[in-house]
């Protein structure tokens, strides 16, 4: 189990246990190459995201909303890049073991090889998606095979041909570029390809590791960083690439390559800070109603009551979780006297959400032993009679299918 940190990015003050998103970082940039300062980044995203507001009107979310737990720093040996590597490993191998879905804040980009090591052994079918200014496909740097200069040639040595597929490029040597042709998915310059390959993701439902190296901003959005590179995108171009590759399925991110003391301004750290937003809200769940078209879940279960009417909910897969889903009747046709929809997250932890009490939906998420749950849900969830069914018996159908529900969950193979 991971501790809360002291000063966390602001909004992510979920509990471990009830978090899906696991916030980490890895303040580490021994092997820069041109001008070093990266192992700041993490520390500045956090102290100047308080700047910031919780809420986005771009995607018209909010982080009060989402379940994100900030754990902190690793402390990382600057003299050893493998045992810096081996150490972020860890991290990530502990949370996605927990069922969550690791967010690395760099950092130079080689601390990504260590969340990728990680994944890569929960999820053999492993595909990156890449967003930088540079290749990153050298075999060695001055002989160190370890560099963020050789960072994607390390994940290629583990994942193989076709599966990493890199956007913005447009820096490398010309065997860097060679590489690619050949090995790796690359579209130089822009995010020309992306919705098309974020399309086949989908519909190949393979697991995606996404990779942000704040360099491919342009210079004039985000010069502080190690290795600036003129020609590259937008600030509003690379939120819409955030939205439209996080409809695959994300298992883990890293956000790298910020070093706050090379912009005085601090522009880009707060260019940072809001990518790093940003993404968060973009990894939560969404519904689509008929009318009011594409929300928050959290927005939804605010909504006052209307006649739209619900068309697709999105929710993204989480590793080690158990759904289940059941109602009541009087026939197959009417509507339900009593609804419960329940979840176990792979640390254990259970979720129920009760509906048709008849008032909305009731979420509760007790911390009782699993044969106590019954009676604890019961306890906490109102109900209300109708023509239906009265209040008594909708308590008493709470603890039947909490029950049910807690066997099934049991029995069940997890996603």
């Amino acid at each position: 189990m991971l501790h809360r940190n002291v000063e966390n990015f602001i909004g992510c003050d979920s509990s471990y246990r009830t978090a899906s998103i696991v916030l980490y970082g890895a303040p580490f940039d021994s092997t820069t190459s041109y001008r070093p300062g990266a192992r700041f980044g993490p520390a500045a995203i956090r102290h100047e995201s308080y700047g910031l507001e919780t809420y986005s009107p771009y995607q018209d979310k909010d982080l009060t909303d989402c379940n994100v737990f900030d754990s902190g720093d690793l402390e990382l040996c600057f003299g050893s890049s493998e045992s810096a590597l081996v150490d972020i490993e860890s991290r990530a191998a502990e949370i996605l073991r927990d069922g969550k879905l690791p967010l690395l804040l760099g950092g130079e980009h080689l601390v990504t090889l260590g969340a990728v090591r990680a994944a890569v052994k929960k999820y053999p079918d492993l595909h990156i998606v890449h967003f930088d200014a540079h290749a990153d496909l050298r075999d060695d740097y001055l002989g160190a095979q370890l560099s963020h200069a050789c960072v994607l040639r390390r994940c290629h040595d583990l994942l193989g041909d076709g599966r990493i597929h890199q956007f913005c490029i447009r820096s490398g040597d010309r065997e860097e570029f060679q590489f690619a042709a050949r090995h790796t998915d690359i579209h130089k310059f822009d995010f020309t390809g992306l919705q098309e390959l974020t399309d086949w993701l989908c519909q190949a439902n393979v697991p995606v590791y996404l990779t942000i190296d704040l360099d491919c901003l342009d210079p004039s959005a985000f010069p502080g960083t190690g290795t600036p590179e003129a020609g590259g995108v937008s600030f509003l171009q690379l939120l819409g690439a955030i939205r439209t590759v996080t409809k695959a399925n994300i298992i883990g991110a890293d956000v790298n390559e910020l070093a706050p003391m090379l912009d005085q301004s601090g522009v880009s750290t707060a260019t940072a800070c809001k990518v790093l937003r940003e993404l968060l809200l973009a990894l939560d769940c969404d519904v689509e109603l008929y009318k009011a078209g594409r929300m928050p879940i959290a927005q939804f279960a605010a909504l006052p009551y209307d006649r739209d009417i619900l068309t697709h909910v999105y929710i993204k897969k989480t590793p080690g979780l158990a759904v289940h889903y059941q109602s009541v009747r009087a026939t197959q046709t009417d509507f339900p006297i009593l609804t419960c929809a329940a979840a176990r997250t792979a640390d254990g932890a259970y979720r129920f959400a009760i509906g048709a009490r008849p008032m909305k939906a009731m979420l509760v998420c007790p911390t009782a032993a699993p044969d106590e749950l019954p009676a604890a849900v019961q306890a906490a969830v109102p109900t209300g009679s109708n023509l239906r069914g009265s209040a008594a018996y909708r308590t008493h159908l709470v603890g039947v299918l909490v029950k049910r529900a807690v066997q099934a969950l049991g029995n069940l193979e997890v996603l």
